[in-house]
């Protein structure tokens, strides 16, 4: 009798026990799957399910002779359709989230990967953290921007060794600071110590369409260069010479090059100074030697040393601005075939305005400026000289022109004459070469190879001009020709074509009556058709 009257006491409280039961064990399900496993999602779950069984445990009898009822089957039945059918759904569910199918619609396989970009990805060595520095300010953040975001996401689905963080840069300026990033958009790869940077710049560049910027997103081919790069660690080592009034690499000041040096050691080169005068020979390790816009001469001892150098299949790139003597470079000149002009390069028709000789110079067929041809991404080289093509002294050099001003530009001898005008005779006729790439390979060693550059002009190097769309991507491509690194992977870049459809004034007539006026008429006209019959009834 106590038992019997302590039963209907606990019946009084069906309710609770039964939803409290519910919620315990239904909320310890959800925090498990959102929460992974912790003891205290289990107590919850564990509650729940005791709860539950209290509850049958004081019901048993009307549970039992609810079961016999005939309707209690017919929705037992239910319940369990519908519990197979979650149960179905959530497997279903489940087995795609650990093995997602997926598939690319567009028509022009924006984001399907190619297949260089597969073996890259297939060849990785170690795990590959890749840190996407961006913002949420919509001023800063382009349609092609989500595009990469989006890109990245499918290099981590193809890969289990890629690592994709997103990070706002605004709410974690530590973050950038840290990983030395200054601009919005830029992607970081990291591994095993290494780093490439990825610039905004560098993906997504410009070209102009009947003078109109048009943006061309190359994400893929940017991306797979910096994980190949990642993965040949090779160091090279780059010694900027000092002591003659060189560009300062570690100014961060307009005229310095802080800018320039920071984006070769972002592609893993080291960066050195050397001063030639006490050295008695250049180091095994140099893998170029650059010299950057020196305002005094140097001395015969060096120059023979820097010739020494090159023998042995030295690399050498050499900026001379305007204005400045080249007697002391002249046997290095005369070894390769180059000539420097006593002038200054004006072209009124490609300048940055307003300074004529700031000039935007047309890029000719080189491995080093190619990319950026193809691209139509431009180059600014102010207060340049001429820099020109002669017999070469030593045999076999192979001269390469690839930057020059139009037909319409000069070589102004007198830069100081008030009129900027081309004068016959006196000044160089268009196009002037700027720029000059030399390779020679030793007649009694084919082994041995050098390469220099001869630019004729420093200043394109500087930080007040590291902006300019074109060029520190022409001074990285200078170094990475030069120093035979040209592991750039050239991937097409895959753009969204517009596909419209032309239609006569007919088609477009029908169209429009078709779907403004007749269908909406027969749906309504059938549905009064249907309220009739359903009122004779």
């Amino acid at each position: 009798m106590k038992k019997n009257s302590f039963l209907l006491q606990l019946r009084q409280y069906n309710v609770v026990w039964l939803i409290g039961s519910l919620v315990l064990m239904l909320g310890g399900i959800f925090l498990i799957l959102i929460f992974n496993q912790t003891w205290w999602n289990t107590i919850c779950f564990s509650l729940g399910v005791l709860g539950l069984i209290i509850f049958l445990m004081i019901n048993l009898t009307q549970v039992k002779e609810t079961g016999k009822q005939r309707t209690t089957l017919a929705r037992a039945n239910l319940t369990l359709v519908a519990i197979a059918f979650l149960a179905i759904l959530c497997a279903v569910n489940y087995i795609a989230a650990r093995h997602p199918i997926r598939a690319d619609l567009t028509a022009d396989k924006l984001y399907t990967l190619s297949n260089e970009t597969l073996r890259v990805l297939k060849k990785l060595k170690g795990p590959v953290i890749i840190s996407f520095f961006g913002t949420s300010n919509p001023n800063h953040n382009p349609p092609q921007v989500a595009q990469a975001k989006q890109l990245l996401r499918e290099y981590q689905e193809a890969s289990n060794k890629i690592h994709l963080d997103i990070i706002n840069v605004d709410k974690n300026p530590s973050m950038a600071q840290e990983y030395g990033v200054t601009q919005y958009n830029t992607v970081v790869f990291e591994s095993g110590g290494h780093r490439q940077t990825v610039q905004e710049a560098n993906y997504l560049t410009y070209a102009f369409d009947g003078g109109r910027p048009t943006p061309q997103f190359s994400g893929e081919s940017a991306f797979t260069t910096a994980l190949f790069k990642l993965e040949n660690t090779k160091v090279k080592t780059i010694y900027f010479t000092i002591g003659h009034g060189e560009e300062d690499i570690m100014s961060p000041e307009p005229n310095g090059m802080n800018a320039f040096r920071q984006d070769l050691q972002n592609e893993n080169y080291v960066v050195k100074t050397i001063n030639l005068l006490t050295q008695s020979k250049i180091p095994q390790n140099a893998a170029a030697i650059f010299i950057a816009g020196p305002r005094k001469p140097f001395q015969f001892s060096e120059i023979q040393l820097l010739q020494n150098y090159l023998k042995q299949g030295g690399k050498l790139i050499l900026c001379l601005a305007p204005l400045v003597p080249t007697a002391d470079f002249e046997p290095i000149l005369r070894d390769f075939g180059i000539k420097y002009g006593n002038n200054v390069v004006e072209d009124p028709t490609r300048f940055a305005y307003p300074d004529i000789r700031s000039i935007i110079p047309q890029y000719e067929y080189s491995k080093i400026v190619n990319k950026l041809s193809n691209g139509n991404i431009f180059s600014i080289l102010p207060f340049t000289r001429s820099v020109q093509t002669v017999k070469a002294a030593w045999p076999g050099v192979v001269q390469t022109v690839f930057l020059e001003s139009t037909i319409h530009g000069w070589g102004d001898s007198t830069p100081t004459h008030p009129t900027a005008t081309f004068r016959p005779g006196i000044d160089l006729k268009g196009p002037v070469p700027v720029a000059v790439s030399c390779n020679w390979t030793s007649p009694k060693n084919a082994k041995i190879k050098s390469r220099v550059v001869f630019y004729g002009g420093s200043d394109f190097l500087t930080n007040q001009l590291s902006q300019a769309p074109g060029n520190l991507n022409l001074a990285m491509n200078t170094v990475d020709w030069v120093t035979l690194n040209q592991s750039n992977i050239s991937i097409r870049p895959k753009t969204e074509q517009p596909r419209m459809m032309m239609l006569s004034n007919h088609a477009e007539n029908v169209i429009y009556y078709l779907s403004v006026w007749i269908l909406p008429l027969l749906v309504l006209a059938f549905g009064g058709w249907v309220w009739y019959k359903r009122r004779a009834i």
